[in-house]
């Protein structure tokens, strides 16, 4: 039992780090949108596939975000709502170049 343990975890581990998933900033319950992959910010209620490339889009062709009021700004559609709720959830814009 112990060992299947082992192997179940050792396989979910493995498909988190694959599937480019920061454990930090699940464990944190926070996301950085100035890093965060299509994927990561697809796990935010409101944000799918399409909302995610808008975003990364943006952040690639303009530089990283200032804030998320920055975001709203930029990406078309971002209302105050969707910002409200992007933000319990734990979305934010950390500095530029990381850290």
């Amino acid at each position: 039992m112990k060992k299947q343990l082992a192997i179940v975890f050792f396989l979910a581990l493995s498909l988190g780090l694959s599937g480019g998933i920061n454990l930090n900033a699940a464990e944190e319950g926070r996301l950085d949108v100035n890093t965060a992959g299509s994927d990561e910010l697809q796990t935010l209620e409101g944000v799918g596939p399409r909302v995610a490339m808008k975003f990364i889009a943006e952040r690639q062709s303009n530089g990283p975000y200032l804030s998320l009021e920055d975001l709203q700004r930029r990406v078309l559609g971002v209302d105050d709502r969707m910002l409200d709720s992007l933000r319990r959830q734990g979305l934010y814009a950390g500095p530029p170049g990381g850290s």
